[in-house]
């Protein structure tokens, strides 16, 4: 049991990084002149460093997935409202 919610706990975690990871990328894009793989790039960067502060080891696909995750989540289709 206690290993399911360590997993749990790792995933929550690595979703949650990598959901800072987004936001801190869309708030420097701008400024820095960047956009698709650039900040991509950028946002995995950002997320190895946090997850390496913790010692939490998962690949760069997996960070990918997990960020392409966030950006789904705020970059949800937005369905008009039913009349």
């Amino acid at each position: 049991m206690l290993e399911s919610y360590v997993g749990a706990e790792r995933l929550a975690t690595i979703a949650h990084l990598a959901r800072e990871a987004y936001a801190f990328v869309e708030a420097q894009a701008p400024a820095l002149a960047i956009k698709g793989q650039e900040k991509l790039a950028m946002a995995i960067e950002y997320l190895n460093d946090r997850l390496a502060e913790r010692k939490i080891p998962i690949t760069i696909d997996q960070m990918r997935g997990a960020i392409e995750d966030a950006w789904l989540e705020y970059n949800a289709p937005v369905e008009p409202p039913v009349q």
